[in-house]
């Protein structure tokens, strides 16, 4: 009899804020403007349609945060595969790129 996989439980708020409890000042500051972008890009996903989101992803203008940090979610096709979205953003003089998987489709 074939073994049934397993779906992987989906993080909750709080299992996501005692893991950021480990983190060091510097790192959580990062997750916050990681948070910052992402909260914007969703707001203006929601509020777009389709074919105006589309148009404002190619552009691929940054933005601003709340708290200065400039950012923003590309798509990016590979291998004819996709779109996968990466958030990208800076903080202060550091940039960070982080994978987030498949791409929301609405």
């Amino acid at each position: 009899m074939p073994r049934k996989s397993r779906k992987p439980d989906l993080p909750t708020v709080e299992s996501i804020v005692q893991d950021c409890y480990s983190l060091d000042i510097e790192e959580m500051k990062s997750l916050r403007e990681a948070l910052d972008v992402l909260i914007t890009e969703e707001e203006q996903r929601l509020a777009a349609e389709p074919d105006e989101w589309d148009i404002k992803r190619e552009e691929k203008v940054p933005k601003t945060g709340a708290h200065g940090s400039r950012g923003r979610i590309e798509l990016k096709m590979i291998n004819n595969c996709g779109p996968y979205a990466y958030l990208r953003f800076r903080a202060g003089d550091t940039h960070h790129s982080f994978y987030l998987g498949k791409a929301k489709v609405t």
